[in-house]
């Protein structure tokens, strides 16, 4: 059983580089969108974490814009109806995604907070 998890981890991190790849964003990017480090996506993607699900909850929502069911590989879905397209990011919004990482972490915690405050006032105008 352990070997069997052992793969499935290495799984479900190939799938997670695939899927950041396809979206052409970095390990440093895909970490702040999901509030982890890129060292820790690094550590996910190569099959030396096994991330809790809650983990694999923030980055297929937050990170990837996909459900966590899509992180197990083409064809693994509960329900298709509900996958969300690839967002096709522009440049700026990776610009501030570089900015944020450079940021140290309690300061980016905070303005991330600021910013899906605003975020949340401008989908309720």
């Amino acid at each position: 059983m352990a070997r069997d998890r052992g793969t499935l981890v290495r799984r479900v991190g190939s799938r997670i580089r695939e899927l950041r790849e396809a979206r052409n964003l970095t390990q440093e990017e895909l970490g702040v969108r999901a509030g982890y480090t890129a060292k820790y996506v690094s550590e996910i993607e190569r099959g030396l974490r096994d991330p809790p699900l809650s983990t694999l909850d923030r980055l297929a929502s937050n990170g990837l814009a996909c459900q966590v069911q899509d992180l197990l590989g083409p064809g693994v879905r509960a329900n298709p109806a509900r996958a969300r397209p690839p967002v096709a990011w522009p440049r700026a919004v990776r610009k501030i995604a570089d900015e944020l990482a450079a940021l140290p972490p309690s300061t980016r915690t905070r303005v991330v907070a600021v910013i899906r405050a605003v975020m949340a006032l401008a989908r309720g105008m």
